[in-house]
Protein backbone atom coordinates (compact mmCIF):
# COMPACT_ATOMS: atom_id res chain seq x y z
CA UNK A 1 0.00 0.00 0.00
CA UNK A 2 1.29 3.44 -0.95
CA UNK A 3 0.92 6.32 1.47
CA UNK A 4 0.51 9.94 0.40
CA UNK A 5 1.08 12.90 2.66
CA UNK A 6 -0.55 16.27 2.06
CA UNK A 7 0.81 19.52 3.48
CA UNK A 8 -1.55 22.49 3.32
CA UNK A 9 -0.04 25.98 3.33
CA UNK A 10 -0.90 29.62 2.62
CA UNK A 11 1.38 32.00 0.70
CA UNK A 12 1.10 35.80 0.38
CA UNK A 13 1.30 35.61 -3.42
CA UNK A 14 -0.36 32.28 -4.24
CA UNK A 15 -2.90 31.95 -1.43
CA UNK A 16 -3.81 28.46 -0.23
CA UNK A 17 -1.93 25.54 -1.82
CA UNK A 18 -0.89 22.01 -0.96
CA UNK A 19 2.04 19.72 -1.56
CA UNK A 20 1.40 15.98 -1.97
CA UNK A 21 4.26 13.56 -1.32
CA UNK A 22 4.32 9.85 -2.05
CA UNK A 23 6.11 7.60 0.45
CA UNK A 24 6.93 4.98 -2.19
CA UNK A 25 9.83 5.00 -4.66
CA UNK A 26 10.32 7.04 -6.89
CA UNK A 27 8.99 9.46 -4.21
CA UNK A 28 7.09 11.76 -6.51
CA UNK A 29 5.61 15.03 -5.29
CA UNK A 30 2.99 17.46 -6.60
CA UNK A 31 2.61 21.15 -5.90
CA UNK A 32 -1.04 22.17 -6.35
CA UNK A 33 -1.79 25.88 -6.56
CA UNK A 34 -4.97 27.65 -7.63
CA UNK A 35 -4.52 30.30 -10.33
CA UNK A 36 -7.72 32.07 -9.28
CA UNK A 37 -6.38 32.54 -5.75
CA UNK A 38 -3.11 33.84 -7.23
CA UNK A 39 -5.05 36.31 -9.40
CA UNK A 40 -7.12 37.48 -6.40
CA UNK A 41 -3.95 38.10 -4.37
CA UNK A 42 -2.39 40.09 -7.22
CA UNK A 43 -5.55 42.21 -7.64
CA UNK A 44 -5.61 42.92 -3.90
CA UNK A 45 -1.92 43.95 -3.93
CA UNK A 46 -2.67 46.40 -6.75
CA UNK A 47 -5.78 47.76 -5.01
CA UNK A 48 -8.11 46.65 -7.83
CA UNK A 49 -11.65 45.82 -6.69
CA UNK A 50 -13.26 42.57 -7.82
CA UNK A 51 -16.20 40.34 -6.97
CA UNK A 52 -14.97 36.83 -6.11
CA UNK A 53 -16.61 33.48 -6.65
CA UNK A 54 -15.66 30.48 -4.51
CA UNK A 55 -13.15 29.45 -7.17
CA UNK A 56 -13.11 32.27 -9.70
CA UNK A 57 -13.77 35.95 -10.30
CA UNK A 58 -17.24 37.20 -11.25
CA UNK A 59 -16.29 40.80 -12.07
CA UNK A 60 -13.32 43.13 -11.91
CA UNK A 61 -13.10 46.93 -12.10
CA UNK A 62 -10.04 46.66 -14.37
CA UNK A 63 -10.39 43.54 -16.57
CA UNK A 64 -7.27 44.38 -18.59
CA UNK A 65 -5.14 44.35 -15.43
CA UNK A 66 -6.60 40.95 -14.56
CA UNK A 67 -5.75 39.60 -18.04
CA UNK A 68 -2.16 40.92 -17.82
CA UNK A 69 -1.57 38.85 -14.66
CA UNK A 70 -1.54 35.77 -16.93
CA UNK A 71 -0.53 37.39 -20.22
CA UNK A 72 1.46 34.76 -22.11
CA UNK A 73 1.78 34.31 -25.85
CA UNK A 74 2.62 31.11 -27.70
CA UNK A 75 5.24 31.90 -30.38
CA UNK A 76 4.74 30.55 -33.90
CA UNK A 77 8.15 28.87 -33.67
CA UNK A 78 6.95 26.48 -30.95
CA UNK A 79 7.81 22.94 -32.08
CA UNK A 80 5.56 20.90 -29.85
CA UNK A 81 2.00 19.69 -29.53
CA UNK A 82 -0.58 22.47 -29.50
CA UNK A 83 -4.09 21.08 -29.84
CA UNK A 84 -7.24 23.18 -29.35
CA UNK A 85 -10.59 21.40 -28.85
CA UNK A 86 -14.05 22.99 -28.53
CA UNK A 87 -16.46 20.82 -26.53
CA UNK A 88 -20.14 21.65 -27.20
CA UNK A 89 -22.05 18.37 -27.27
CA UNK A 90 -24.58 18.05 -24.39
CA UNK A 91 -22.53 20.29 -22.06
CA UNK A 92 -21.97 23.93 -21.31
CA UNK A 93 -19.49 24.89 -24.06
CA UNK A 94 -15.85 24.73 -23.06
CA UNK A 95 -12.55 25.17 -24.87
CA UNK A 96 -9.63 22.84 -24.16
CA UNK A 97 -6.07 23.74 -25.19
CA UNK A 98 -3.18 21.31 -24.87
CA UNK A 99 0.36 22.71 -24.97
CA UNK A 100 3.46 20.61 -24.38
CA UNK A 101 2.76 18.76 -21.09
CA UNK A 102 0.12 21.27 -19.99
CA UNK A 103 -3.52 22.03 -20.67
CA UNK A 104 -5.89 24.93 -20.10
CA UNK A 105 -9.68 24.70 -20.02
CA UNK A 106 -11.85 27.86 -19.91
CA UNK A 107 -15.57 27.31 -19.29
CA UNK A 108 -18.56 29.02 -17.65
CA UNK A 109 -18.88 28.42 -13.91
CA UNK A 110 -22.44 28.26 -12.62
CA UNK A 111 -23.51 29.95 -15.87
CA UNK A 112 -22.26 33.27 -14.47
CA UNK A 113 -18.53 33.65 -14.89
CA UNK A 114 -15.70 32.40 -17.05
CA UNK A 115 -13.48 29.98 -15.13
CA UNK A 116 -10.12 28.79 -16.37
CA UNK A 117 -8.38 25.62 -15.19
CA UNK A 118 -4.66 25.31 -15.91
CA UNK A 119 -2.73 22.07 -15.45
CA UNK A 120 1.06 22.18 -15.75
CA UNK A 121 2.62 18.71 -15.70
CA UNK A 122 6.18 19.84 -16.38
CA UNK A 123 7.71 22.88 -14.72
CA UNK A 124 9.60 23.96 -17.85
CA UNK A 125 6.31 24.51 -19.72
CA UNK A 126 5.88 27.72 -17.72
CA UNK A 127 8.43 30.45 -18.40
CA UNK A 128 9.65 31.47 -14.93
CA UNK A 129 10.77 34.89 -16.16
CA UNK A 130 7.12 35.76 -16.79
CA UNK A 131 6.22 35.54 -13.09
CA UNK A 132 8.79 38.16 -12.18
CA UNK A 133 7.52 40.48 -14.94
CA UNK A 134 4.06 40.59 -13.30
CA UNK A 135 5.38 42.33 -10.19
Amino acid sequence: MVNHYDFYCVDDDFGPFFIKFCSYFPYDAKLCINGHEYAKRQLEKRGIKYEPLDNGILSCEDPQALQLIFDKRIPRTTKTRFRPRLITSQVIPSLWLDYKHSSIKPYFKMGRALRTELTVNHTRDKDQRHLSEVE
